[in-house]
């Protein structure tokens, strides 16, 4: 049917705008973040921190923060097509949350990886300070 086929693209464009939104949002909140850490990070860098370690610490924070949303959209959308009567397939909800799951995956990556090239000196601590990877 034609008016079924445009309505089929018509999902999967908003589905990857909303994928693609989850993947900013999650970048986005990452970026405030290493800006309000920067001198944590900073001295997690002086004290030894490699930026492998300090992007493991950003991903895991934007993981559990995708985690929640994933559930509590699971539950509310459950609860929703409860209330409408509407049936929901447990594949296309596994697809949804895999796909929200790797754009906020790679959100917060580059997030991360920008967050863990902050220098001592960028941190604004000390002056002149290098930091212990003679990063100055």
């Amino acid at each position: 049917d034609f008016s079924l086929s445009y309505i089929v693209l018509f999902v999967l464009e908003l589905a990857l705008l909303l994928a693609l939104s989850v993947g900013l949002g999650v970048s986005a909140n990452l970026l405030y973040r290493s800006g309000v850490l920067r001198r944590e990070i900073a001295t997690r860098r002086v004290l030894g921190a490699r930026r492998k370690d300090i992007v493991h610490m950003f991903l895991l924070e934007s993981a559990g923060s995708i985690a929640i949303g994933l559930i509590a959209g699971s539950i509310l959308a459950a609860i929703l097509s409860w209330l409408l009567g509407a049936s929901v397939s447990g594949s296309s909800v596994l697809i949804g949350a895999v796909a929200i799951l790797c754009c906020g995956a790679l959100g917060g990556w580059l997030a991360a990886r920008y967050a863990s090239t902050i220098s001592f000196r960028e941190s604004g601590l000390y002056r002149g300070a290098p930091d212990k990877r003679g990063d100055v």
